[in-house]
C-alpha cells in the first residue's frame, strides 16, 4: 500500500504521516528525501531566479522517490510519503503564476498513491504553526498571507481533480485530533 499526504506548510503533513506510519506498520519517507538535505539549500539558492530548473529539480526528486517507493512495494512493504507530486506541483504553479511546466511525461512514469490524503487547516492557524516553527525556509514564509494561502489552497484542489498522479483521495481537517484522522484514513482505506 502507497499513501501520499498533501497539503501546504503548517497543516501537519508530517505529524500525520509520522502516525500513519506507526499505526500502520509503514516505511515513512520524505520527498525531497533526507539525501538532499546537505545541497538543498544550496540548490535553491542556484534556481532562486530560476523556477522552471527549479521545478525540474524538485520533479526528479519526485521520481527518485517514486523509483523507491516501486522497489518496496515489490518487496512486499507499505509505504507513506510526505509530500509527492502535488506538492512539487502546485507550489511551482504557484511560484510561475500559473505557467509551470505541465510535465505530463514525467507524471506517466510516477507510481500512482492508493490514496492521496489533503490536509489543511485555515490560513490563521497554519500562520500560527508556522511562527512557531524555527525551521521555517524563506519559501514557507512567502506563503503565509491569505491571498498565498487561498491561492495554493485552490491549486490543490485542482491538481487532487486533473492529475495522473492521484487516484482516491480523502481531504481532512488538520485541526481535528491526529488520532481521529488516522481512523478517517484508515476507514478510507477500509482498514
Amino acid at each position: 500500500m502507497f499513501i501520499a499526504i498533501e497539503g501546504l506548510d503548517g497543516t501537519g503533513k508530517s505529524t500525520l504521516t509520522k502516525a500513519l506510519a506507526e499505526h500502520l506498520g509503514m516505511e515513512h519517507l520524505t520527498t525531497p528525501s533526507g539525501r538532499y538535505k546537505p545541497v538543498r539549500k544550496e540548490i535553491d539558492r542556484i534556481h532562486y531566479n530560476d523556477p522552471y530548473a527549479r521545478q525540474l529539480f524538485y520533479a526528479s526528486t519526485v521520481m527518485q522517490l517514486s523509483n523507491t517507493v516501486g522497489r518496496k512495494l515489490n518487496d512486499g512493504h507499505s509505504v507513506v510519503v510526505d509530500r509527492y507530486w502535488l506538492s512539487t506541483q502546485v507550489y511551482h504553479h504557484w511560484k510561475t503564476s500559473g505557467n509551470s511546466l505541465p510535465l505530463h511525461d514525467v507524471e506517466k512514469k510516477l507510481i500512482v498513491p492508493d490514496l492521496t490524503v489533503y490536509i489543511h487547516v485555515p490560513y490563521r492557524e497554519r500562520k500560527k504553526r508556522l511562527k512557531s516553527r524555527e525551521s521555517n525556509t524563506s519559501e514557507d514564509i512567502k506563503t503565509l498571507s491569505p491571498s498565498a494561502d487561498s491561492t495554493l489552497n485552490e491549486f490543490y484542489r485542482l491538481a487532487l481533480q486533473n492529475n495522473q498522479v492521484v487516484n482516491q483521495w480523502l481531504e481532512v481537517d488538520g485541526k481535528s485530533p491526529i488520532e481521529l484522522i488516522v481512523q478517517r484514513v484508515c476507514n478510507e482505506l477500509h482498514l
